[in-house]
């Protein structure tokens, strides 16, 4: 029986240097160039490490996605801003997703989300989707439906483990 856990404790210990270095190979998500709808400019979001960060897919017609952004921007002002929410434009023209944005009522930055991004993630199937980065911009955490802020909260303010599995759904 000695023996038994013996092997189990070098196995788990063994463990531990992957488990350590899993959190510094998440996707970074910042580094995606997204075309602004408001000016048109094409640009990353590195300028907005230093905070987490949410990433928010909507698209044209999309009832839960104007439930979702007022969740989040409703949610960062009861936050006193400690992370910034971002919306991003798919499955429509740039003019389509401009005016999905004045419907969703949020002035929150909007972009068209970058073919890049969609293809890593394996395509957007419904929205919304949020993508959680952390404050170095690494992801998080992916949520498809409805968010709650209770879903949210925890992740962002706290430095959880990444979900690797879950940016590939």
């Amino acid at each position: 029986m000695l023996t038994l856990w013996r092997l189990w404790l070098v196995a788990v210990l063994g463990l531990l240097p992957a488990l350590a270095t899993a959190s510094s190979e998440a996707p970074q998500l910042l580094e995606f160039e997204h075309r602004n709808l408001r000016s048109g400019e094409v640009t990353d979001l590195t300028h907005l490490a230093g905070q987490p960060v949410v990433m928010m897919f909507f698209e044209p017609d999309c009832s839960w996605c104007i439930k979702q952004a007022r969740i989040l921007d409703k949610l960062q002002q009861q936050q006193n801003n400690s992370f910034i929410p971002v919306m991003l434009g798919v499955h429509g023209n740039r003019l389509a997703l401009k005016r999905a944005l004045f419907d969703l009522g949020v002035s929150l930055p909007a972009y068209q989300a970058s073919r890049a991004l969609e293809r890593e993630m394996g395509g957007i199937p419904a929205t919304p989707i949020l993508l959680v980065a952390d404050k170095q911009g690494h992801y998080l955490r992916y949520f498809r439906g409805l968010t709650t802020p209770e879903q949210l909260i925890p992740l962002l303010s706290s430095t959880p483990k990444p979900e690797l599995a879950g940016l590939q759904q």
